[in-house]
């Protein structure tokens, strides 16, 4: 079996089976690719959407797991343990595929000896869709390379071979930045990374339920603390490195992440106490404040966060501000 699509599904009864509908409107062989969904202890209608589908889709080889509510890494996981593809894409159920693109990737995959397939996308909302054009050209890197000019990145506008990350999980329990650590651990090592000029993948950001746009102050802390969890791995996988290149490649991307990380909990207004405590931790690990990242950018952020007194001083004055 060339492909296995990974999906893992939690409370999406409005986009599963068009999801699955999109996979299947291909004219790729049934035989040729197999979808995983792993029910992640849904609660609403989404069973009931996958037997619609099933009823309609006889034909499609399509393996259903239900499981008690873990989030997506552990589904991930188990959809790894469970694919029989020599490649893997790992799909979200609210998100939709480009059908005619697989009956190129399928035939692709067929010939190519890559670990790595990445591929154009595009945003959706309710108002607008947008076109997101990383790669203009067909280019061929190594995994350093890659990451070197893409320090952040998703899971679902790749494909990867199911033999390069067979050894390779998500970080358990965490449900934000998953994907970034599973992509900056798995691809550093990759010898063989080709990148597509060509839309592969619809991103659906309209999706109100999502985890990650539930603005709750629990929630918005929940998240934030899985990304210094995130954080915390990737500072002991890269000191566990022996190649300089890899190791500097992987501190940029860190650093990247973390400035992106304080600037997200500028916008989201977290409490000045959450910040500093979260400021002293880095400061103990030697990640605060950020050194040089890949953007320009973020770096002239990161000047803002050197002043630890005059940012939290800010967030102070916002914070009495707000009340």
């Amino acid at each position: 079996m060339v492909l296995s699509f990974i999906i893992p599904l939690y409370n999406c009864e409005k986009y599963i089976f068009r999801c699955l509908e999109q996979i299947c409107s291909s004219d790729v062989d049934k035989d040729d690719y197999e979808i995983i969904v792993i029910n992640d202890g849904s609660n609403d209608g989404s069973d009931s959407e996958i037997q619609r589908f099933r009823n309609k889709h006889i034909s499609c080889n399509l393996t259903y797991i239900v499981t008690e509510n873990r989030g997506a890494s552990d589904a991930r996981n188990l959809g790894i343990e469970k694919a029989e593809g020599n490649f893997i894409w790992f799909v979200d159920a609210d998100d939709l595929i480009e059908p005619s693109f697989l009956s190129f990737l399928i035939k692709k995959l067929s010939q190519c000896v890559d670990d790595l397939i990445c591929f154009n996308h595009v945003t959706v909302s309710d108002y607008e869709s947008k076109q997101i054009e990383e790669f203009k050209e067909e280019i061929h890197l190594s995994g350093i390379d890659y990451l070197n000019r893409h320090p952040y990145n998703y899971v679902w506008n790749k494909v990867f071979r199911h033999s390069s990350i067979v050894n390779h999980r998500f970080l358990h329990g965490i449900k934000n930045t998953e994907d970034w650590l599973f992509i900056m651990i798995s691809i550093i090592n990759m010898q063989k990374v080709t990148c597509i000029p060509k839309i592969g993948y619809y991103y659906n950001t309209s999706n109100t339920g999502s985890t990650l746009r539930n603005r709750t102050i629990e929630n918005l802390k929940k998240n934030y603390d899985d990304t210094q969890l995130v954080h915390e791995t990737l500072l002991d996988f890269i000191q566990q490195q022996k190649d300089d290149k890899a190791t500097l490649v992987l501190k940029k991307a860190l650093n990247y992440n973390i400035i992106g990380f304080f600037y997200a909990m500028f916008v989201d207004r977290m409490p000045v106490n959450y910040v500093s405590n979260v400021i002293n931790k880095y400061k103990s690990l030697g990640l605060y404040p950020p050194q040089k990242s890949f953007s320009k950018k973020a770096d002239i952020f990161s000047i803002f966060l050197q002043l630890k007194y005059v940012f939290l001083l800010v967030l102070k004055m916002r914070e009495y501000h707000d009340k």
